[in-house]
C-alpha cells in the first residue's frame, strides 16, 4: 500500500521542518535569556497530523506551541502536495 509520498518529498519537508524548528527554538532561547531565574518555566506541546482522504492529495500539519505564563509562542506548517502549503 502506497500513502503517495516519494522519498524526495520527505526529505525537502523534513529539511523544511527543521528549518521552522531551528528559528523556533532560537526565538525561544533569545526571549528566555533575559528572563529571570524565578519566572514560570516555558511549557512545548508539538502536534504532529497526517491526513489521507480519498478524494483529495494526502496532508500533513505540524504545529508547535510554547506558553510561559501569559506569552504563547505558535508556529506551524501544513502542506497538501503541491496544492495548498500555509
Amino acid at each position: 500500500m502506497s500513502l503517495g509520498i516519494s522519498f524526495e518529498s520527505t526529505v525537502r519537508r523534513t529539511q523544511g521542518i527543521h528549518r521552522i524548528l531551528t528559528v523556533f527554538y532560537a526565538t525561544v532561547g533569545a526571549m528566555t535569556s533575559g528572563m529571570a531565574a524565578e519566572s514560570d518555566p516555558w511549557t512545548y506541546k508539538f502536534t504532529p497530523s497526517f491526513y489521507a482522504t480519498d478524494h483529495d492529495r494526502n496532508a500533513f500539519d505540524l504545529n508547535l506551541r510554547a506558553n510561559n505564563g501569559p506569552h504563547t509562542l505558535w508556529i506551524g506548517q501544513y502542506e497538501r502536495g503541491q496544492d495548498f502549503k500555509q
